[in-house]
């Protein structure tokens, strides 16, 4: 399994700079069209992620920067094929055709998603919350996780 994050445009480069998941940013004027629409996504788009091995897909507002994060968790063996087969799906592109119009990129070159080149910021997984709470409450120090491993707070 792969869990993915996304974020789009970025303010404040330093405060993003290690994140790998996917973002974006909102444009002001478009916030409440774009709530709107992501109330009733389209099915057709829905099914197509579904076909890709996409679940627990979410995306996040978070309004002082008009930042988007999208995370979601992929099950397939081949995301590239599976993202090129959503990339094709009639239906998601005319959605991306009126949520790209929503939104600004943080990747340079980029005209929309779907494209060569990623519409959506992907940033790296730096830590999750198991693996912080295993470090931060010494369980690390009592799994297999040490086992032959030379680095901090391992025996």
């Amino acid at each position: 399994m792969r869990r993915v994050c996304q974020i789009i445009k970025v303010i404040s480069f330093y405060f993003f700079r290690n994140l790998t998941k996917h973002a974006i940013q909102l444009k002001p004027a478009r916030v409440d069209e774009y709530k709107q629409i992501h109330a009733a996504v389209w099915p057709g788009v829905l099914a197509a992620l579904k076909r890709a091995h996409i679940t627990d897909y979410s995306i996040h507002h978070y309004p002082p920067l008009q930042l988007l994060i999208a995370t979601f968790k992929y099950t397939g063996d081949d995301y590239a094929a599976d993202m090129a087969k959503v990339a094709e799906d009639p239906e998601t592109q005319r959605w991306w055709a009126l949520t790209d119009e929503m939104q600004e990129s943080f990747v340079e070159g980029t005209t929309g998603s779907g494209k060569d080149v990623p519409w959506w910021q992907v940033n790296h997984h730096l830590q999750g919350m198991q693996s912080f709470a295993e470090y931060r409450f010494g369980l690390h120090r009592k799994s297999k996780r040490c086992s032959g491993l030379k680095r901090e707070g391992c025996p």
